[in-house]
């Protein structure tokens, strides 16, 4: 079994992380004390301190205390922040081998390529390009109203139309992967089992069964539902069930 690892964090106050909190989570895992890290690390991601490495870290600190369902979910989260990770790829697909259902959500299509092809950078890469395109559209610009040659004039046009669709299609992916991290679909089963019930009742009839680990997609929420699917079966979880990223 490859040795799962702990990757140190390196803290920026300037990035608002705090120092003690995240220090303290590192020092517990090294020192094996799981739940003290978990519990620090949780207190980091609840005053908004998101990163991969953190949820990486927060993975393995649950997968040390035999929490399967917890640990998929922090991985999940590790992942969506850096999908190409293979470190964290490959503890996630470790994690659910483990599981009894075994079911593996797969995104195919034209979201599994954006997520392999575009959305791999940081959440900031294709803001800063969509900064760079806009300063370089308006360069062009400027040069094309500025009295010069013929030539001159028609190269800034050309420019500054190839320079605008970057602008455009770099803001649109900017705007994809920021819904992409922020958004909530799936939702990882978090109890040893589980079952998903008809409607949104108590006492309703069971649809079907699931264990620790296994995912569903979203559909809707209510008060203490949420509505789930998996391979076309649809039902309700209670929230408190479940985990959703």
């Amino acid at each position: 079994m490859k040795q799962f690892t702990i990757l140190l964090i390196l803290f920026n106050s300037i990035l608002g992380f705090s120092q003690s909190t995240l220090e303290l989570g590192n020092k517990a895992y090294q020192n094996e004390q799981y739940s003290i890290a978990i519990q620090n690390y949780l207190e980091a991601i609840s005053n908004d301190q998101k990163s991969s490495n953190l949820f990486y870290n927060l993975g393995n600190a649950y997968f040390k205390t035999n929490e399967i369902g917890e640990a998929i979910w922090a991985y999940e989260q590790a992942l969506k922040i850096d999908p190409s990770n293979k470190d964290i790829i490959y503890n996630l697909d470790f994690a659910n081998n483990l599981t009894a259902d075994k079911l593996i959500i797969e995104t195919k299509g034209i979201g599994s390529w954006l997520t392999k092809n575009v959305f791999q950078f940081s959440e900031n890469f294709w803001f800063y390009i969509s900064l760079l395109t806009a300063l370089l559209t308006s360069l062009a610009i400027y040069l094309f109203f500025t009295p010069s040659t013929h030539l001159v004039n028609n190269l800034s046009l050309l420019a500054s139309s190839l320079f605008g669709l970057l602008l455009i299609i770099s803001f649109t992916f900017a705007v994809m992967h920021k819904s992409r991290l922020t958004n909530t679909t799936k939702a990882v089963i978090i109890n040893s089992n589980t079952k998903i019930l008809t409607s949104p009742l108590i006492d309703a009839p069971t649809s079907f069964e699931l264990h620790e680990g296994a995912q569903l997609n979203l559909i809707s929420s209510q008060t203490e539902w949420y509505e789930v699917n998996l391979n076309k079966n649809t039902g309700w979880v209670n929230k408190s069930e479940v985990w959703i990223y």
